[in-house]
Formats: structure tokens, sequence, C-alpha cells
């Protein structure tokens, strides 16, 4: 059964979040998958009479410290933070696991995004070093290229990729300098030259590093579908490459002798044509949740609970979208955000709420008509952070590099390169 799309919208002023003040911050207590539980406490010991009696004397007296805590509260102010935004008090908000949110990404329509998250989360302990030309763990089953090409941007790039980028200058001097070395290796020990790396997708690390020569990036914004809603592409992927290696070659050219009647020699050399006709096309990214300045400044991810996510108008995400430091208020852009929608509140939120960290607090939608704090309506905020907070305390979670299936293509129009001549070592004439 297809999923439906969700239809994201943009609340603000009245419609918005409420901010809340809690102790109480995304769990991380959930075992990691597979992981055999710790078993359950054993039972106390029977009460006395005397024990009894002293415990429920002590239930009501916390009764009414707490009836009394309530009333006083109703008639304060909300409490007020340091840097000036008033928070909602909120004792007990709905308790959100971080492995609840491949569950939320399901019911949002976001298999793909579902499926690497929880992949992630069953993984061996491990951390991206952010060299892209390091060997990582690699996974190239749970994202398809025919599944990105469903979007229409991917679509597009892929195209251009292919009738025009692989052709430009830059990319035939990457091309000519990688087959100029494999050809001078190759030409010292054989007489028929040519290239085939279909033999090498059993590596597709080395197929990358070794014969990669063009790449098209695809923004997060690009990621987006309609009404500049988020897809799910934007949670598997963001920001990405497809990228294109060469798959097979043709050489041909003249083959000729150069004599040094000096030193008695004759060197045997080669003018190399090159015809490449055919090239692989895949999308390779990294997934990881490395902060490069550092926690304190780390990713804002979206506030998510166990139906969904929503994003604030002036986080990262949005930014992405619009491509400037900050949207209008009164903008189209279908996201669920804000507190207030007059100048004064957006230059609250803008300095105060809104700080270099993304939103720290919980908020509470309001959807419902006469309660709050209702579990659908609560929402956590997510960063990178709580990602390896969690890794650190299950010793599990590793990050990995996303590869399609390498796609086979023939060139309509093969890529033709005259290259330098190449030359065996010189022999006794």
């Amino acid at each position: 059964m297809p999923f439906r799309p969700i239809r994201w919208q943009h609340y603000a002023g009245s419609q918005g979040c409420v901010p809340l003040a809690t102790q109480r911050g995304v769990s991380l207590e959930r075992p990691a998958p597979g992981a055999t539980p710790l078993p359950p406490p054993p039972p106390p010991p029977p009460e006395s009479r005397q024990e009894a009696k002293a415990r429920k004397a002590q239930e009501r007296l916390q009764k009414r410290l707490d009836a009394a805590a309530v009333k006083k509260q109703a008639d304060s102010k909300p409490p007020e933070r340091a840097d000036g935004l008033v928070l909602e008090e909120c004792k007990n908000p709905p308790v959100f696991d971080l492995q609840d949110i491949p569950g939320a990404m399901e019911k949002m329509g976001w298999p793909v995004s579902a499926k690497l998250a929880r992949s992630w989360f069953a993984r061996e302990k491990h951390i991206y070093n952010n060299d892209p030309k390091s060997v990582q763990p690699i996974d190239d089953v749970s994202v398809t290229l025919d599944w990105a090409l469903g979007f229409s941007a991917v679509r597009k790039r892929y195209v251009t990729l292919l009738k025009k980028d692989i052709y430009s200058s830059k990319s035939l001097a990457v091309l000519g300098n990688k087959l100029s070395e494999h050809l001078s290796s190759q030409f010292k020990g054989q007489e028929r030259l040519g290239l085939d790396t279909r033999p090498m997708l059993s590596d597709l690390h080395q197929l990358h590093t070794a014969w990669q020569f063009q790449l098209s990036e695809v923004s997060d914004a690009e990621t987006l579908g309609e009404a500049a809603a988020l897809t799910d592409l934007t949670g598997a992927l963001a920001h990405f490459s497809l990228f294109v290696a060469v798959a097979i070659a043709h050489v041909s050219g003249e083959k000729y002798f150069c004599y040094d009647n000096r030193k008695r020699t004759k060197t045997f050399c080669m003018k190399p044509s090159v015809e490449v006709t055919h090239v692989f096309v895949y999308i390779r990214d990294n997934y990881s949740f490395n902060d490069n300045d550092g926690p304190s400044k780390s990713q804002y991810l979206g506030h998510w609970n166990k139906s969904g996510a929503i994003i604030t108008l002036e986080s990262g995400i949005s930014q992405a979208i619009d491509g400037e430091h900050v949207l209008p208020l009164d903008s189209s852009i279908n996201v669920n955000t804000g507190f207030g929608s007059s100048p004064q509140d957006r230059s609250k939120l803008h300095s105060i709420y809104l700080t270099e960290r993304g939103i720290e607090v919980l908020v509470d939608t309001r959807r419902g008509t006469f309660r709050k704090y209702r579990d659908q309506d609560i929402y956590y905020p997510i960063y990178n952070k709580n990602y390896n907070a969690w890794r650190e305390k299950h010793n599990r979670g590793g990050d990995f590099m996303i590869y399609t299936k390498p796609r086979l293509l023939k060139l309509d129009k093969p890529i033709q390169l005259q290259l330098q001549p190449i030359c065996r070592p010189p022999e006794p004439m």
C-alpha cells in the first residue's frame, strides 16, 4: 500500500506552540535492538502493619503538599528564564524515547528514513571520521537509485549530470589523469589495453575511490516536495550527491619505438586514444551524527513525538529550504512552528528563544479543545548530540556510508580522450 504524503502546515501566533519548562528530556533508556534487557528488580518485602500506616500518612501529606504547590503555581506568574523567555510549567510530560523516532517516521510516510534510522540503532558502535576517502561500513540496500529518481529535482540533476556535466573540461581532466595513470601501469605488462571496472562492484569503496570522476550535489532544498514540504528523501539523505564512475573504456592508438643512439636503447611507446562507452551512476552519502563545532552547537533535527515531527521556522532545516537566514512570518512554508506573529514577538523569538543551538525546550501544539499536555501534542527537541549520548550509553549506534547499487549505463555520446604518450622502460637496441 503506497504511503500518502503528510501535509505540512504553517502555524504562528495564537496557533503556534507553547514552550514548556520541565526537567524531562528525550529518554535514552530503552535497550538497544537485540540487547538483553535487565531482569526486573526483586519484589519488595511485605510491609508490616506499622510500615503501611506510616506510608499512608506520608502519601496523604504529599497530596496536600502537591495541591498547595498547584494552587501556588496557578496564582503566580509563569516561570521566566534568565534570558527572558517565559515557559509554562509541565511537571510530567509524556515519555518519549529516542528509538521512537523510526516509528514516527513510518507514520509520516517515510519508510526509507525509518529503515536507515533503525539500522543505525542496531549496528555496532562506530563513529564516522569525516574523511570521505576512509573505509566505512556500507549499506547498499536501503536506498535505491530508482526511489531517489522519483523526486523531480533529483531526476533533473541526474539528466544534467549525464547529458552535460561529464563532458565538462574539469570532468575530462580528472578522467584523463585517472586513465593515464592506469594505462601507464597496464602498458608495462601487456599489449592489449582497456578498462572494465565491473568486477569492482564487490568493493564499492574501491570503485568509488579509483574511478569516480564527476558528481552532482543535491541540496537539502531540492529534497522537498510540493509547497516546500519535507519528504522521505529529506529525512533519509538531505544533502547528498550523485556520482559517475568509469565502467568500460576501449583503448586504441599508434604504437612505435623511440630510439636513443647515444645510449643504444629503444623505448616502446603508444599514443592512446580512449573511448569511454559505459559508466556507473550511483548515490553515495554518509549517515552520521557528527557535530563539527562540538555539542554546544549541535545540529537541530526537529521536534519529535511518537506521531511525527514539527520544525521551527528559523531552524537550520527551514533556512536550507529558503536559502536565507530567516523566513518572513507571512511566508507560505508548510511547517508547524511559532510562538508569536507580531514584530515584537518575532524580535523576542529570534534574540531569545532561537539561539544558535536551536530550540532547546519542549513545546505543546495545543491541538486539543479542552485539554493541554496531551501525548500527541508534546514535541521534544532532537539534536545530533542526543544520538551521540545514546551511542555512549548503550555502546551501540553505528555510522555508515549509504550507496545505491551502481547503475550501468551505455552513453549515447561516448567520451573521447586523446592522452599523452605512454612508454615502457628503455631496453637495449
